[in-house]
């Protein structure tokens, strides 16, 4: 039988066993975090103020960046949203053999420029816009912070075409409609006929015809302004109704 011999250790009073070696080791594990402890100190405010200034500095290096990127979130999820729902409209409007509008209504909701999306279909596949005979297809859609901006100063920065183009945001002479407690009272309207085409005129007929391209452009909205930069336009084909997202 071996006996254990004490071994005295630098820690105040404290005592560890030999036994090859493995408590000694673990009273000097012990012994050296108590060493390192009784070294340690706090920050300082001097310390503390620098490292708060740097931290800040970086962030207001940082945030004109986060700023461009929630803006281009937004008005790609805008040119998204729209582009779904001239898809949907043209859709509506071949399966239906009918004339179906959609309407892109510009307002103001709690201090903040949106643009209200709805469309309704004709009941008996005429281009009669008689309220009698609209039948609306879904609900009213808001798309919030965005609005409509000429296409002619956008449309450089996205490179979406412009030739013969119809600018959406110059549109007034569409149909007014109801869905809801919803009102499209602007005359903003794009008219899908039986075979997908597309044109602005409310009330086309068999030899009327159709806009060659029709362009939606849109910008971030704060408040009731446009923010310039991160533009956005969705371009129409209208012989055959299917959009195009060209972004900035």
């Amino acid at each position: 039988m071996k006996v254990l011999s004490p071994t005295k250790s630098k820690g105040r009073g404290a005592c560890a066993f030999s036994l090859l070696g493995g408590m000694t080791t673990r009273a000097t594990v012990i012994e050296t975090g108590q060493k390192q402890g009784s070294k340690t100190h706090a920050f300082t405010l001097i310390e503390l103020l620098i490292v708060l200034n740097v931290v800040l500095y970086f962030f207001w290096v940082a945030a004109p960046s986060f700023n461009s990127i929630a803006r281009g979130v937004t008005t790609t999820e805008a040119a998204y949203t729209i582009s779904s729902a001239v898809e949907r409209a043209r859709a509506e409007a071949v399966a239906r053999k009918s004339y179906v509008w959609l309407g892109i209504q510009q307002e103001v909701n709690d201090g903040n420029i949106g643009l209200r999306v709805g469309m309704v279909c004709s009941k008996d596949g005429t281009s009669n816009t008689n309220a009698s005979n609209l039948l609306p297809i879904g609900m009213a859609l808001l798309v919030p912070r965005v609005g409509l901006t000429n296409s002619s100063s956008t449309a450089v920065s996205t490179g979406a075409p412009t030739n013969s183009a119809v600018d959406l945001s110059g549109v007034s002479g569409g149909m007014s409609f109801q869905i809801g407690q919803t009102k499209f009272l602007d005359g903003c309207t794009v008219t899908f006929m039986p075979l997908g085409e597309v044109t602005t005129n409310p009330t086309p007929t068999a030899t009327s015809g159709f806009d060659p391209l029709l362009l939606i452009s849109i910008q971030q909205a704060r408040g009731t302004n446009l923010i310039p930069g991160d533009n956005v336009s969705v371009a129409i084909e209208g012989s055959v109704g299917i959009p195009t997202i060209y972004r900035q």
